[in-house]
């Protein structure tokens, strides 16, 4: 049961090509559309190096994510150069050039019910996955 889980929540996150990003901090409540890859149960995001959500991740990296379909909590990390996915095709987009690498690991996928012919459904997903 838990794999199909996990696999319901990586073909969601697969789907999206761009969430609405939100973090808060230092920098009060800040949010954007942005960019993103899903490979498993990691999404991967590029956050322009001069925004206030990156300010605010580098002070806490607890995020909210949200797609029409979905929206996931989870924790955010800025990657080095080294860290990141050789085969992202995210980082061959025109802006990332300019932007940071962040990764999520999502702690909490809610699924939006579609036109009330489907309910809501909540997926936590443990920390060390």
């Amino acid at each position: 049961m838990l794999n199909d889980l996990r696999q319901q929540v990586a073909d969601l996150l697969g789907a999206a090509r761009q969430i609405t990003l939100t973090t808060w901090g230092p920098a009060e409540l800040q949010a954007a559309l942005v960019r993103c890859e899903a490979r498993d149960l990691q999404l991967y995001i590029l956050v322009p190096h001069a925004s206030d959500l990156l300010f605010n991740l580098e002070h806490r990296p607890d995020v909210l994510t949200v797609t029409p379909l979905w929206q996931v909590r989870g924790l955010a990390r800025v990657l080095t150069t080294a860290e990141h996915p050789t085969d992202l095709a995210l980082l061959a987009a025109p802006e990332a050039a300019w932007c940071a690498l962040v990764a999520i690991t999502p702690t909490r996928l809610h699924r939006f019910g579609e036109g009330g012919t489907d309910t809501d459904e909540t997926i936590d997903l443990p920390a060390s996955q």
